[in-house]
């Protein structure tokens, strides 16, 4: 998938990413993402809700595990922070790692097996799926004449895992380093193809978290995010 050009990511830039996550901070030197323990998501769990930071307690390893693989550099079927990391490599390590899931190797299978959601109702943990572009010539036979016709059609070629505020960590491509990227960008506006969820109400409990919680604070968590996409 082609990606566009490297945006680099300043010391200003890295702190608003801090609104996402308390205690997180930026080493210039290393190029790489830290975060203390993470009480809470902004907009997404009550600090003083202790049934929702129970239901996101998961959510918000699998971010902080995504966040700490920031400046890791990418390797074509790599998915292990010491050789590197592809796209659907960096999420199959950070499910693994986080959530003991074995998720399948590609992006095209990570999509096709997940519990699609709606952009609207994302939620950090998440993953991010986005197409290339491909245009193919067809002969079409009119009237005994014949004539060229290009089919533009899109395939799933990269996804990234959801943090929060319009924001995914990814593993872009060659050459590049694991970064945070914008869903409102243009290039990943017009690329985005959908999103699915694996954290669902069982992952929950087996990782000695209530279903009932879980789905608590999803359905809470959903509403706020609703009311956070709805501001200016």
């Amino acid at each position: 998938m082609t990606l566009p050009p490297t945006q680099k990511f300043s010391i200003s830039l890295l702190a608003a990413t801090a609104a996402l996550a308390t205690g997180l901070f930026c080493s210039t030197a290393h190029a790489a993402v830290e975060t203390e323990a993470l009480p809470t998501l902004k907009g997404l769990t009550a600090a003083n809700d202790q049934t929702l930071k129970a239901a996101f307690n998961l959510r918000d390893r699998v971010v902080e595990t995504g966040l700490n693989a920031i400046g890791t550099l990418y390797h074509w079927g790599g998915d292990d922070p010491r050789e590197g990391f592809d796209c659907s490599g960096l999420v199959r390590f950070v499910y693994q790692e986080t959530a003991g899931l074995t998720l399948p190797r590609t992006a095209r299978e990570q999509h096709a097996t997940g519990k699609s959601v709606a952009r609207q109702q994302l939620l950090p943990g998440d993953l991010v799926f986005f197409k290339s572009t491909v245009a193919t010539r067809h002969v079409v036979w009119h009237n005994h004449h014949k004539s060229l016709r290009t089919i533009v059609s899109g395939a799933i070629s990269h996804v990234g895992i959801y943090i929060g505020d319009n924001q995914f960590v990814h593993a872009p491509v060659r050459g590049e380093r694991v970064r945070i990227d914008n869903l409102e960008a243009s290039y990943w506006a017009k690329h985005y193809a959908g999103a699915v969820r694996y954290l669902t109400s069982k992952v929950v409990a087996q990782n000695g978290e209530t279903p009932a919680a879980a789905d608590h604070a999803s359905n809470d968590a959903a509403g706020m995010q609703a009311d956070i996409v709805k501001k200016p």
